[in-house]
């Protein structure tokens, strides 16, 4: 008796615990990673094909977890918001979280100038920052690359326009090299600093593959914004590329 108790203890001592070998999802399918909205609706679709599988969402960029909503047909998206969908299963772990972010369209930009990208990530010029519509992952086309210490960018408005606030959107990729820029500068056309945006963690290794910086400027009339953005000077040491210079990609300038 002593040992059958024995060694059931040992067997339940010895036993993985619950879950322990279970395997995680994969992430859910969308057919847009992130948009801007420009009057119109924006049809959201999450797929993920698997008998018995959830897709959980959450609209005000919470991490979804059972309880969320459930996904079962098209979301019409049509205001700014941040919307993070998982997976789940009774028999797997959850998924690691697929995150759509929809933008508001921004004031009218009549003319914009900039710095030269590099002749193969040059896009179509100057106004791919302003065309409203975002890049990928392959960084192929609606970016302008810069392999520079800054990017300067001149926005032109025809009549004066009251902005409070300048958004602009990066593309990143640490593994290529390309990271976001530690500082951005506004002035306006006197040359005054009217907004600025120190970036704290530039250097520090993330998973991101975009990120939106916006940031508040003085709220007057502006017929022109200088908007100056600065890079790190080399990779960091934690970096296979250290010492060697970081890319920059902006793919999108938004101002309200």
């Amino acid at each position: 008796m002593y040992k059958l108790l024995i060694h059931v203890f040992v067997l339940i001592i010895l036993s993985p615990a619950q879950g322990q070998n279970k395997l995680p999802l994969n992430i859910p399918y969308s057919n847009i990673q992130r948009a801007i909205l420009s009057g119109m609706p924006i049809d959201l679709n999450f797929s993920f094909r698997m008998d018995g599988a959830q897709i959980c969402y959450t609209t005000d960029g919470t991490i979804p977890g059972k309880q969320s909503k459930k996904y079962g047909q098209l979301l019409h998206i049509s205001k700014p918001c941040t919307i993070k969908a998982r997976a789940f299963h009774p028999d797997f772990l959850p998924s690691e979280i697929k995150q759509v972010d929809f933008y508001n369209k921004g004031l009218k930009i009549d003319s914009i100038e900039t710095t030269a990208a590099n002749k193969k990530y040059s896009g179509n010029g100057p106004k791919t920052l302003i065309d409203n519509i975002l890049g990928d992952t392959d960084f192929k086309s609606n970016y302008l690359g810069f392999n520079t210490d800054t990017a300067v960018i001149d926005l032109h408005f025809t009549h004066a326009t009251k902005i409070k606030q300048v958004a602009i959107s990066f593309g990143i990729n640490q593994g290529a090299w390309i990271f976001p820029p530690y500082k951005i500068t506004v002035r306006n056309h006197f040359g005054m600093v009217v907004g600025e945006k120190n970036i704290s963690n530039a250097n520090e290794p993330n998973n991101e593959y975009y990120r939106y910086i916006e940031m508040p400027i003085e709220g007057q009339q502006y017929n022109k914004l200088n908007i100056t953005i600065e890079t790190l000077s080399q990779l960091p040491q934690w970096h296979a590329g250290a010492g060697q210079k970081p890319w920059l990609f902006i793919d999108e300038v938004i101002v309200k």
